[in-house]
């Protein structure tokens, strides 16, 4: 998880916490959400190691071409079904990497004249579908 995640986070707990109760010390408040969602961070990440290490040792041989080609051709199939305005919007999200990530979801934010948590359940809700998609297109 990245810091950026974090902050989102803490963001979105705070947002939804202060539409029900009131806050005098806004500043105090919103350090210790972080600091909670921080500890929950430093929680998760020994066992999400550990769960990492685990499944690499249990990792399957690598697919074939063939088979590899096959999703890829599931994939591309399943996109050219989206809308083409959320397909783009799903590659332009995705596609970020590293420190342009951040700068890259913001300009998208601004654009589509949204918040980030609107814009990310959106991601989410465009997976699910391209998900269920290829689920779909691969069974047997």
């Amino acid at each position: 998880m990245y810091a950026d995640d974090l902050v989102d986070t803490v963001l979105d707990r705070v947002a939804i916490k202060i539409e029900t109760v009131e806050v005098e010390n806004m500043s105090a408040y919103i350090f210790g959400v972080a600091k909670n969602v921080y500890r929950e961070y430093v929680r998760k990440v020994p066992l999400m190691n550990e769960i990492d290490e685990a499944q690499l040792s249990a990792a399957p041989t690598p697919p074939d071409m063939f088979e590899v080609e096959r999703v890829r051709l599931k994939l591309d199939g399943c996109l050219d079904e989206m809308k083409e305005t959320d397909r783009d919007l799903l590659i332009e999200y995705m596609s970020a990497r590293g420190s342009e990530k951040k700068r890259s979801h913001q300009e998208i934010t601004k654009r589509l004249s949204t918040t980030a948590t609107a814009l990310r359940m959106k991601i989410v809700r465009l997976k699910r579908q391209l998900k269920q998609c290829l689920q779909e297109c691969l069974a047997p």
